[in-house]
């Protein structure tokens, strides 16, 4: 596995994470920096896109904070921002016509973590009536509620072109789950032996890529799971930790790590030959 980490241009960066790649290997993430709000020196986050060489900030106006969490190959990038150094967080969408607020009547923390190439949003929010968490699904302007059969919580974290849909949910029992929803059908999607399974990101190729826990484990360890076959991911000892949490389908993989000594994060493209 190759790496190539990234730190961004900005100055007087601390952490920067990379958090989605499409297909052309455009980048989005954030970056963090530190600023005075209310009288106190407080770390604020701010996001980013890197594109043919060239950074270029993304900032919802008039919020304190902005994260991107991913993007398509058309560039649409969603995410969340923040009106201050803490919540209510705002889901938006930015696209050729500019920032759109994703707000949904009855819910409020909204996070909006994935867009395919049909602007088919995915994602996780909170229900006013319950509190529960519940995954979602914003398609032609709809809002549809997507929930694991008899789960406790379900949120959404990927799709894809063919509007397959990876996530997590929580059973009765308390454990999390890794689920696959293909043609409207649900199924656990779990790393064998696991004691709790996360999964992050799905491409158009139908290439998953999760993590999992056993009670033996000190750290998650990282995998992909194709056609039913699981392959654990390569961590090269330079970081600790190391986190994928997106991949295109031209074979990178994006995530963050912990730099030893240093104390801040650098977000990182990994190729798998």
């Amino acid at each position: 596995m190759r790496l190539e980490n990234f730190r961004g241009p900005f100055s007087k960066v601390y952490d920067t994470t990379v958090n989605g790649i499409n297909r052309s290997q455009t980048i989005v993430g954030m970056y963090t920096v530190l600023k005075k709000y209310q009288g106190y020196w407080v770390i604020m986050g701010h996001g980013f896109m890197l594109n043919n060489g060239k950074y270029s900030r993304i900032d919802v106006p008039d919020r304190a904070q902005t994260q991107p969490f991913a993007l398509n190959d058309r560039n649409e990038v969603v995410g969340d921002s923040w009106p201050g150094y803490i919540g209510p967080p705002e889901g938006f969408l930015l696209n050729a016509t500019g920032y759109h607020t994703l707000n949904f009547p009855g819910y409020y923390d909204i996070f909006p973590f994935a867009i395919n190439n049909k602007g088919h949003i995915v994602g996780m929010m909170a229900s006013r009536k319950t509190n529960g968490t519940e995954g979602f699904l914003f398609e032609n302007k709809r809002l549809h509620i997507v929930m694991y059969p008899g789960s406790l919580w379900t949120y959404v974290v990927g799709t894809n072109e063919a509007e397959d849909m990876v996530g997590g949910y929580q059973s009765s029992d308390g454990v999390t789950h890794g689920f696959l929803r293909k043609d409207g059908n649900f199924s656990t999607l779990d790393y064998p032996g696991a004691d709790q399974t996360y999964l992050w990101a799905i491409n158009d190729r139908g290439v998953v890529i999760g993590s999992y826990l056993t009670s033996l484990q000190s750290s998650v360890v990282f995998f992909t799971w194709e056609a039913g076959e699981f392959r654990e991911l390569p961590n090269d000892g330079s970081s600790n930790p190391t986190t994928f949490v997106t991949l295109n389908d031209s074979g990178q993989f994006g995530g963050n790590f912990g730099v030893v000594g240093g104390g801040y994060i650098e977000g990182f493209v990994a190729t798998c030959k």
